[in-house]
């Protein structure tokens, strides 16, 4: 694919602040040639917030985590975090196999949010937006739900994007 050819864009030392590998294809997917620099923070909400507003907060979070000297003069820093809502309730990451039968057992038959907060920060200026998907899922049998929970990770999030590419949701 060939890099991005936008003037604007051509002085900025783009960094990826996630490990994610599916961030780091999307990336890659529309030409910019970046580093991943990616910090540990406290993921947890000041309080209740409707999905699209944490969504936007988690990810402003780690944008913030960042000093002006990793940022560089030139640096343009893209952070996201993803959340799942059922019904304006957001689903955490589950705590074990029982946890996650429970959660995939919610979404059975049912649609549900999947937000992404995005930040763009530089030293001039940090921009956020959300994006909302709506995923339908088929009806799970506990033999789909019980199997998904033995060979998979226990993340919802994972969960959502390999059902929907299994043609389960």
């Amino acid at each position: 694919m060939m890099p991005v050819q936008n003037p604007a864009l051509a002085r900025y030392n783009f960094i990826l602040g996630s490990k994610s590998p599916r961030r780091n294809q999307l990336l890659r997917e529309f030409g910019l040639d970046f580093r991943v620099l990616s910090k540990s923070v406290d993921e947890s909400l000041p309080g209740l917030m409707l999905p699209d507003t944490a969504a936007v907060y988690l990810s402003q979070q780690k944008a913030m985590a960042f000093t002006e000297k990793e940022l560089g003069p030139e640096g343009f820093l893209i952070t996201a975090d993803t959340v799942v809502a059922v019904d304006n309730t957001i689903l955490g990451k589950p705590s074990g196999q029982e946890d996650a039968v429970a959660m995939l057992k919610l979404l059975s038959g049912k649609a549900h949010d999947v937000i992404t907060g995005v930040t763009f920060r530089t030293r001039e200026k940090t921009v956020s937006f959300s994006s909302k998907t709506r995923v339908y899922f088929k009806e799970l049998t506990m033999n789909e739900i019980n199997f998904y929970v033995l060979n998979f990770s226990l993340s919802i999030k994972p969960a959502v994007t390999e059902s929907r590419a299994m043609g389960r949701c």
